[in-house]
């Protein structure tokens, strides 16, 4: 246990702790001023500070005057107990506690050879008279001699083994304790007394090594009920003697054995000795997955009135404690605080057992306050009334605690009028019910474990379990972080899979605290697959980063195969290729029917469905992580590969279906895009909530706002719920965004692009209409004569699909340290969003008034006349300058055979290009070709305008 000494020596002779209470001292120590005000409402600083005996202390002359120490602040602050106070020092300046280690922890081994008595297997040893007080307190803080005795602990010398003719001596130490204790028992005959030794080594620095037995150890064995019996019989032997010597006997009376009051099912030796040593009467299991038979627990009632079990208060062991609890349900459970696992035991790890209980709260009464708040699993009791009749009742605090031992609470819901839902949860796994749902289970429970018709008709017939009185169920916080900036949980049926960049972890279900709602659990049986693909980074040979990947061979994930097929941006070249007979055609299909690298394209054009590939892959792990990080917060835009006009909808192409795919791993909201108005929807939010991690804006119109999501992807998410007050959810915990579109985005800028991750899909997949060219309608069911995820869809294909899903997780995960922005190959889409800039009815106007035989290239042209023939032309008369320019700078970044529009050489100081024109200073425009230009332009002085002295044409 640490020491005063210990903590002070660690700060600063206890100046850091008062610092640490009373920031403002400082001011003292460093000689600013005589006082500080110890607290914020004083007039005037009444408190000093200074060192007495090598402490320091405060004495405060606004209250008793009296010098207090760090340990005393501590105490008054927090309102702890001085052992308390120790171990939260202790915590929060890093005290350690003698922490177990190898170099300090270990006995003394000595080998040699065996003597002719001593057959492999032998074992001898040596006992100490008595325990030393050390050893003692190693065992527990009030543990005596006496207890010890009592329950045939011994102190080891040293003890011997001898295995492959060498024996060897294990000598105890100062600081590496040896116990063992003689574990008796009867046979089955009941006369036959027979033990074995279990050697206990409490400060081996390997927990595997602490226990070892020795003697022949029955199959089911409680430690402690041999001496309760005995407890039990002597207890009666003196009370029968008592009555005997009694007054009020009778003749013909017989004595009536009268049962030990209490009795504490402990989680190890020194929890039992902390136990003996207040005065009950301990039983303990050899190990935490030891089941207690029905048969025992009748013994051991036999001579117990009331059957206490304390449980470890980690997660094995409050699972142990409910499942004993929910076995035998007449045994009350002492459940010990939660913040006892804020304190550090020796190893390092969180407190968890009744010794250390007994070590921070000492004092005898702490430990009578657990047992008064002790509840059994049955919910109801039978009480006396003032006449002295049995009557059966539902105790109310009882059936909260059966609520909260099957896993029921109640938890916030800021959606909800009420500002709370009910949930239930089971290992992982959190399920939200209704307060008939709470009843039924009271229903069920009864009449599943056969309970007497007075038991079932008090759960029918009780006005305890009405919605109402279900408010006292205590509201619990449970953490759905399921993930870490590197990392992402996946929760299945008989798995859970941590993904990483490194590698993909399989959990058992239950074994680690995260938490999942119940529809983000996958109802599946999953078993991890060899990798489906291999992704490099490549650069060509001009420097230029690229993306490599390598399907692998083995992979049989249909989602794999049709996200392949929408990056076949080649795909009419392979499957509607002139060279080829109809045949061959044919053959070509099947033989490369989910081929990215097809033979019949070129280097460059895998290159580009490569990327293209990656791409899907990297967002579709973007959206599999649910860490948001400001640096990487985007909304993705799935679009088609496919040009066509701006109010062009392609369509078909599996958009859609690709990003509805992350809907079956988390909690999701999905916005029908197809409402133009749907933003003006003051609730537009009203079904998102605290645990709403992916919102799909689908099928998105072309006239959406699109900038309306976009302040949301890099800030906070404002929810709206009809009924109740709004909320607003924090960036961290706000879900991620996807849009899925026919259409381009308009007005692109800065700010849009920045948040902006594309995906493009190749129209690959496509319906035939009159007018579009297509020989054929190609839909995700052809390929693979079944609606994947759906009906009919085995548990093979959900497996490889998962497999596949979750290493595109993975290699997400793994590019992150790099900080990439994978987006794809951006051709296609810049041109389709410069036409989206433009709008139709300019690039009709453009293509005819720029047109090389117009005469309106390669000159300068009076802007205000090229903006007067444009609304002229195009009827778009409404359109402002700035509109008109923005676009007119778009439709020279599209059209391939202009240059530049108002080159640098012709611009003045203010970047445009200025001329007298009809007497005036007029703004020109200057669209110049990749034609060959001789024209030189001469410019004034900064400031001035520029005036044209050359043959530029006009």
């Amino acid at each position: 246990m640490v020491t005063t000494e210990d903590l002070y020596k660690k700060t600063n002779n206890g100046l850091d702790i008062i610092y640490y209470f009373y920031p403002q001292a400082r001011e003292c120590v460093e000689g600013i001023a005589k006082h500080f005000k110890k607290r914020s409402d004083e007039r005037t600083p009444s408190a000093t500070i200074k060192q007495i005996s090598g402490v320091w202390k405060v004495t405060d002359f606004g209250d008793d005057g009296r010098a207090i120490s760090p340990i005393d602040i501590c105490m008054q602050e927090k309102n702890l107990s001085f052992t308390e106070a120790l171990f939260f020092l202790a915590r929060e300046f890093n005290v350690d506690d003698n922490v177990i280690s190898k170099d300090i922890n270990k006995a003394k081994i000595q080998k040699r050879p065996a003597t002719e008595d001593e057959e492999d297997g032998h074992f001898n040893y040596e006992l100490n008279s008595e325990f030393t007080k050390t050893e003692l307190l190693e065992l527990g803080p009030k543990v005596r001699q006496s207890d010890c005795d009592i329950l045939n602990w011994n102190s080891v010398k040293w003890y011997s083994i001898t295995k492959k003719g060498e024996t060897t001596i294990i000598t105890a130490t100062e600081t590496y304790p040896i116990f063992m204790r003689k574990c008796q028992y009867y046979e089955p005959d009941g006369k036959t007394l027979n033990h074995f030794y279990k050697v206990y080594q409490p400060l081996s620095p390997d927990k595997g090594f602490r226990f070892f037995y020795k003697g022949e150890k029955p199959q089911k064995y409680v430690n402690g009920l041999f001496e309760l019996k005995a407890f039990y019989e002597k207890y009666n032997e003196q009370l029968e003697k008592e009555w005997e010597l009694s007054d009020k006997r009778k003749d013909g009376d017989v004595f009536k054995a009268k049962k030990i009051e209490e009795a504490f099912f402990c989680s190890g030796e020194r929890d039992a000795l902390c136990i003996h040593a207040l005065n009950y009467s301990p039983l303990w299991f050899n190990s935490e997955t030891y089941n207690l038979s029905e048969s025992e627990y009748i013994e051991i009632t036999k001579y117990v009135d009331r059957l206490y079990n304390i449980p470890d208060v980690d997660s094995t062991g409050i699972r142990r404690g409910i499942e004993l609890a929910s076995k035998f349900i007449d045994i009350y459970t002492v459940w010990l605080p939660e913040r006892l696992k804020t304190y550090k035991d020796r190893r390092g790890n969180p407190r968890k057992d009744l010794r250390d209980f007994c070590e921070v709260w000492p004092e005898k009464k702490r430990f009578r306050d657990l047992l008064n708040m002790a509840m059994p699993f049955r919910f109801w009791e039978y009480k006396k009334n003032e006449k002295g009749q049995r009557r059966l009742d539902l105790v109310t605090d009882y059936a909260m605690h059966f609520l909260r031992c099957n896993g029921f609470h109640s938890l916030e819901d800021k959606n909800a009028k009420s500002g709370k839902m009910f949930v239930r949860i089971e290992s992982n796994i959190v399920r939200e019910i209704k307060s008939k749902d709470i009843r039924a289970y009271f229903r069920k429970f009864v009449r599943d474990r056969y309970m007497p018709i007075d038991i079932r008709d008090l759960v029918n017939n009780t006005t305890k379990l009405s919605e109402t009185s279900l408010d006292n169920l205590d509201e619990v916080e449970v953490d759905f972080t399921n993930y870490t900036p590197r990392s992402q949980f996946f929760f299945f049926k008989n798995a859970i899979w941590e993904a990483s960049a490194e590698k993909i972890t399989e959990h058992k279900p239950g074994t680690i605290n995260r938490y999942v709602w119940e529809s983000e659990l996958m109802e599946h049986n999953v078993k991890r697959l060899e990798p489906a693909f291999e992704i490099k980074k490549v650069h060509n040979k001009d420097g230029v980063l690229s993306w490599d990947i390598q399907v692998s061979e083995k992979h049989n994930s249909n989602f794999f195969r049709y996200l392949i097929n929408t990056s076949r941006m080649f795909w009419r070249k392979e499957l509607e290729n002139p060279r080829l007979s109809p045949e061959e055609l044919e053959e070509y299909r099947k033989k490369y029917k989910f081929v990215i690298d097809g033979p019949e394209l070129s280097d460059i054009e895998i290159a580009e469905q490569k990327h293209h590939l990656v791409n899907k892959i990297f967002c579709l792990g973007y959206l599999m992580h649910r860490y948001k990080a400001e640096n990487r917060s985007w909304c993705i835009y799935a679009m088609d590969n496919k040009e066509g006009s701006i109010e062009e909808s392609n369509g078909g192409t599996g958009k859609s279906f690709c990003f509805k795919t992350p809907r079956l791993f988390m909690q999701s909201v999905t916005l029908s895009g197809r409402n133009p108005k749907m933003t003006e929807n003051k609730h537009i939010f009203e079904n998102v909530t605290e645990h709403t991690k992916y919102i799909l804006v689908d099928d998105a119109d072309a006239y959406t706002p699109f900038s309306f999501f976009f302040d949301i992807v890099t800030g906070d998410l404002t929810v709206n719920p009809k009924n109740t007050k709004s909320y607003t959810i924090p960036f961290e915990r706000s879900p991620k965004f996807c849009i899925t579109s026919n259409f381009v985005l308009r007005n692109i800028d800065p700010s849009t692009s920045r948040r902006i991750l594309y995906a493009v899909f190749s129209d690959y997949y496509h319906e035939k209409t009159d007018d579009n060219g297509y020989k054929e309608t190609r839909t995700i069911y052809d390929d693979f004569q079944k609606n994947l995820f759906r009906e009919g869809y085995t548990e093979y294909e959900w497996n490889a699909d998962i497999n596949f899903l979750v290493e595109c997780c993975q290699f997400y995960l793994s590019v992150i340290k790099d900080d990439i922005k994978l987006q794809p190959p951006m051709a296609n889409v810049i041109s389709r969003n410069l036409r989206g800039i433009m709008g139709e009815g300019f690039l009709d106007w453009a293509q005819v008034y720029f047109n090389e035989q117009s005469g309106n290239c390669n000159k300068l042209l009076p802007r205000q006349e090229v903006f007067d023939d444009f609304k002229t032309v195009s009827g778009l008369s409404k359109w402002t300058p700035h509109k008109f320019t923005k676009a007119l700078k778009a439709y020279c970044d599209y059209d391939r055979n202009i240059m530049t529009l108002n080159p640098e050489e012709f611009r003045g100081t203010d970047g445009r290009i200025i001329k007298q024109y009809n007497g005036k200073a007029t703004e020109m425009f200057y669209v110049q070709t990749n034609n060959e230009l001789n024209i030189e332009l001469e410019y004034n002085e900064p400031g001035e305008m520029s005036e044209i002295h050359t043959n530029i044409p006009y």
